[in-house]
């Protein structure tokens, strides 16, 4: 199998991988593709990305996106990023914030 539609075949619907996983292409093809077809007016398709803490706290990050690529050198460099953070943990007034990065000079983000 080489291409990630043959791997999401053969999972079924459903899957769960426990372990981390690369999808990869050697050309300019959508490599991962949500599709509703849902056709009433609600959202769809939904990218959820879920931190299941048993301990959450305020300050906690619950997702990162991160864009990278590689330098003329070849070696790989964080572009930029979106992260969300908890400001605020507390049932009843949870508070959260979504910061986005860039990049500039190397600069760590």
């Amino acid at each position: 199998m080489t291409r990630a539609s043959d791997t999401a075949r053969l999972l079924g619907a459903g899957a769960t991988i426990l372990d981390g996983t690369t999808i990869s292409t050697a050309d300019n093809t959508d490599q991962l593709t949500l599709l509703s077809t849902d056709a009433d007016a609600n959202q769809g398709p939904v990218l959820r990305l879920r931190r299941d803490s048993a301990s959450p706290a305020d300050n906690d990050i619950v997702g990162y996106l991160v864009y990278s690529s590689d330098n003329d050198a070849g070696e790989i460099t964080d572009f930029g990023g979106i992260r969300c953070h908890i400001d605020d943990a507390s049932d009843g007034t949870e508070d959260g914030n979504l910061k986005f990065f860039t990049n500039k000079i190397s600069s760590a983000f």
